[in-house]
């Protein structure tokens, strides 16, 4: 498994057995545009409130993200 930042597109992807699945997307406004287990995305804050959130979207308490 890797984790891959595609600079063009501003996108933190997962790649296993050669599927790649987008994580993150960096947004231009200081937040993050999350996609979910679900299929679907939300927007979230680079802050602890957001980091709540996304917690709470995805039932997970591990994130990593750079930029």
């Amino acid at each position: 498994m890797d984790l891959l930042f595609n600079e063009e597109s501003q996108t933190w992807s997962v790649v296993s057995d050669n599927v790649s699945t987008d994580l993150v997307k960096m947004n231009n406004d200081g937040t993050v545009q999350l996609y979910l287990p679900t299929g679907g995305s939300m927007n979230v804050t680079l802050n602890a409130q957001g980091l709540v959130a996304a917690r709470q979207a995805t039932k997970s308490d591990l994130f990593f993200a750079a930029k």
